[in-house]
């Protein structure tokens, strides 16, 4: 197995129980707590950029880093859910927390840059939020030139 695929699935694994230790275990632990969401959000991304930048520097092949990123891509939406959901948004219905799902379609609306407005994140993670949203630029550019790429790889062939 080559040492960038070992890398790739430990970075991936890290994500992966980061993302469920944060929604699923323990979201209360992030419940006012600024500084652990941040560096949380940190260790995921480190982990996530990491490996890419690893793959760009070696030249590994386009589908394995096409598929980590996906996989991270997922990880991390899960992960700021999470952290949305133990922290908490702000809301235009009845007060108190937020649901999971809640989280989970806030967490997705970031990452895309939609923004619909309907939930907020509190003033203290709003960095956070920016973060996702910078995120989710990056993976989907780097996603539009590994196709690219792909598609022109395959039309030089033949």
């Amino acid at each position: 197995m080559l040492p960038d695929i070992r890398i790739t699935i430990l970075a991936l694994t890290t994500n992966v129980v980061l993302a469920a230790a944060v929604t699923v275990f323990a979201p209360q632990l992030f419940a006012h707590n600024p500084l652990l969401c941040m560096t949380v959000a940190m260790i995921g991304c480190g982990a996530a950029l990491g490996t890419l930048f690893r793959f760009a520097a070696n030249g590994a092949l386009l589908v394995i880093t096409f598929w980590t990123l996906i996989g991270h891509g997922a990880a991390l939406i899960v992960l700021f859910a999470g952290i949305y959901h133990g922290f908490g948004l702000l809301h235009p219905g009845p007060p108190g927390p937020v649901s999971i799902a809640d989280s989970l379609y806030f967490s997705i609306v970031t990452w895309t840059t939609l923004g619909y407005g309907d939930f907020t994140p509190p003033a203290d993670i709003r960095l956070i939020a920016a973060l996702q949203a910078l995120l989710g630029y990056a993976f989907f550019g780097i996603i539009v030139g590994l196709g690219t790429d792909r598609l022109i790889s395959r039309t030089d062939r033949g």
